[in-house]
């Protein structure tokens, strides 16, 4: 149904409505209208209002209805510029052949701008008569000159095609240079392909130079044929011939037929350099593995582009390449060869990297380091180790030990290892890597929501702690127990925690004497003076203990329960509600024991989730139990055993907390 039987008629619209309304109106119409509502929009054609005209105009060219064509038609010779004007245009976009005896008359208006509008639509149209007369105007009128070459464009005779671009072509100097070479491209398009071939070869042989611009860029868009890829590679034999572009032509192309020639040119000693390295760029475009070889001789001379070409070549042959130049004679080229290593991310370097951390050269070393930061492993600790001591005050060395524990926090405990033994040069290093090693887990801790419950401070102790019998003392930003021969230790004695929490995620750093024992007790009571909760053992390697209890869950036996041990190392224990105790081994207690570092510091880390607990060694898992033994799961605090016996002296460090309550 038509707007006009809505009663919504534009001559209501045009007494009472702005400007804006009207145009909406036309926009509506143009998409919803009926014939009827064709006199309205016509109407309005010669309004003086620009804005209101062109909406106008809109509105018919979206119209499928032969009355709009006729009353644009109309309009093309009843109205004066600038209205006329736009409706010229507006013939071109509908598209209408009836339009062309009206615009070709057009063509010898007086106005200026009027014949440009005519010339414009005339090529928009593109029938036999709007080329004829357009073409009968190229010679002289620039405009007609670009609106025969859309004419072109759009006609699907490639015949019809190709003659227009000879057309344009005969033009010679009074041709645009961007129409010459459109015009030589679009004819090589239009041209069977048995023709395309020798047309090509005279463009681009030609002195002008955007005939050769418009040859060339017909290289990457001809059909692929060996026929045509035989011609434009032909063509790189000839010393005058526009190599270079030819090559990107051939790359961008993609035929893998054009690599013989590109091969044969880039390594041709008496062509020009840029030749040479426009055709062996082309070759690792088209992926050709020949080209690996002149790709790495450009790389051995410095250039930085070759080098980022085989960054993204793919394939074994490509890192074949990479190995040979991480060990090249020259240091600048292993230097080299380890930055593309990196920036690749080819794991397969890396034993070669390894290899480069001893280099003489101490900027092969660091390319060398720097590959290891990016990808190392904890396997690779120990070479960097070894680098480190037999040249300290590497930079990148200690930069690759923080990012390698950053991925694997494992890592850590050989450089911890490394710096107990290591000489005061190398000390210092691997001391700053510690440091920053320990700031990057103290962030990560802080933003994952840990607390401190001791951090070297004696205001952490009086804040967080209570029960201190006279044992405990901070020494050296220490937390310190110390019993000897003429002080002994009797009882067991707790440090007792004021948080108080049923699950958690609890860490420390212990360090323990020859015959030391201790515990990081939780879910404890408030009393210092026995064991009321359970805790992770920690004993000492000497006679008495032999590191028995490291990594072990323990409790204080009591009638109810009547055992020590709830999980030993290398064990998974689960007691159900019934008080059934089923045990599974998981690791050999032995070899656990492994990752204990004796008289020295050692991560210590609990973690409990409702009935399940977990034990962690120097990021090793010890020890697991899953206890729904009736009242085992409780909120209690933290404990620290000072434990009765022989002399001993037991530190803790850096001891921190995340809650995990919900």
């Amino acid at each position: 149904m038509g707007l006009v039987a809505l009663g919504l008629a534009l001559p209501s619209v045009c007494d009472d409505r702005a400007d804006n309304a009207l145009i909406t109106k036309c926009q509506d119409l143009g998409a919803r209208g009926t014939v009827a509502d064709v006199p309205a929009l016509e109407a309005l054609l010669g309004d003086a209002r620009e804005n209101v005209a062109h909406a106008a105009r809109w509105g018919l060219e979206q119209m499928p209805f032969a009355d709009a064509r006729a009353a644009l038609n109309r309009a093309a010779t009843a109205l004066k510029p600038p209205a006329r004007i736009g409706v010229l245009q507006s013939l071109g976009n509908v598209g209408d052949a009836a339009s062309v005896k009206i615009l070709v008359a057009a063509l010898d208006d007086a106005d200026a701008d009027v014949r440009a509008a005519a010339v414009f639509a005339l090529g928009k149209l593109a029938t036999p008569e709007a080329r004829a007369a357009l073409r009968a105007r190229i010679d002289a009128c620039a405009a007609a000159r670009a609106a025969y070459f859309k004419a072109a464009g759009r006609t699907a005779d490639n015949a019809v095609r190709a003659g227009m671009c000879r057309d344009l072509l005969a033009c010679g100097d009074g041709l645009e240079p961007a129409l010459r070479q459109g015009a030589q491209f679009c004819l090589l398009k239009a041209l069977p392909e048995k023709d395309a071939a020798a047309a090509w070869r005279a463009a681009a042989r030609s002195p002008d130079g955007a005939r050769v611009c418009g040859a060339l860029a017909y290289v990457s868009a001809a059909p692929k044929s060996a026929a045509l890829t035989a011609a434009f590679a032909a063509l790189l034999q000839d010393p005058e011939a526009p190599a270079e572009k030819i090559c990107a032509g051939l790359s961008v192309r993609g035929d893998v037929a054009a690599v013989p020639a590109l091969l044969a040119l880039a390594n041709r000693a008496e062509a020009p350099d840029g030749v040479r390295r426009a055709a062996v760029f082309a070759l690792v475009h088209l992926h050709a593995e020949a080209g690996l070889a002149p790709l790495a001789a450009r790389i051995r001379k410095g250039d930085d582009a070759a080098g980022q070409m085989l960054v993204g070549f793919t394939g074994p042959a490509a890192e074949q390449t990479l190995r040979a130049l991480a060990v090249d004679a020259d240091a600048r080229v292993r230097e080299r060869a380890f930055d593309l290593i990196r920036r690749r991310h080819f794991t397969g370097g890396v034993p070669a990297a390894l290899k480069g951390l001893g280099d003489a050269d101490r900027a092969v070393s660091r390319a060398a380091f720097r590959v290891l930061k990016e990808m190392g492993t904890r396997a690779d600790v120990p070479a960097i180790l070894a680098a480190l001591h037999a040249a300290p005050g590497n930079a990148k060395g200690v930069d690759a030990l923080v990012a390698i524990t950053g991925r694997d926090p494992l890592a850590k405990y050989a450089v911890l290892e490394a710096s107990e033994t290591a000489a005061p040069p190398a000390k210092a290093d691997l001391a700053e890597a510690l440091a920053r090693i320990r700031r990057a887990e103290t962030v990560a801790e802080r933003n994952d929501g840990f607390r401190w419950l001791f951090d070297g401070s004696e205001a952490s102790v009086t804040t967080n702690w209570h029960g201190n019998e006279g044992w405990w003392e901070v020494r050296n930003g220490l937390l310190t127990a110390e019993s000897t021969p003429v002080r002994t230790c009797r009882r067991s004695s707790f440090l007792v925690s004021d948080l108080a929490c049923t699950d958690f995620d609890v860490r420390a750093e212990i360090l323990l004497s020859e015959d030391g024992n201790t515990g990081l007790g939780f879910r404890t009571l408030d009393d210092c003076t026995q064991a009321t909760g359970v805790q992770g053992d920690f004993t000492g390697p000497g006679a008495r203990w032999k590191a028995r209890h490291v990594g072990v869950i323990l409790q204080k036996a009591t009638k109810a329960r009547n055992e020590w041990i709830l999980s030993d190392r290398g064990e998974k224990t689960v007691v159900g509600p019934d008080k059934r105790k089923t045990v599974t081994r998981f690791a050999d207690a032995a070899e656990l024991l492994k990752a204990y570092r004796p008289c020295k510091w050692n991560d210590y880390r609990i973690v409990g989730r409702g009935p399940h607990v977990q034990v962690y060694l120097n990021g090793q898992l010890m020890s697991e139990l899953y206890d729904e033994w009736p009242g085992y799961v409780r909120p209690g605090h933290f404990a620290l055993q000072m434990h009765p016996g022989p002399p001993m002296k037991v530190a803790f460090r850096n001891i921190r907390v995340k809650v995990l309550d919900r």
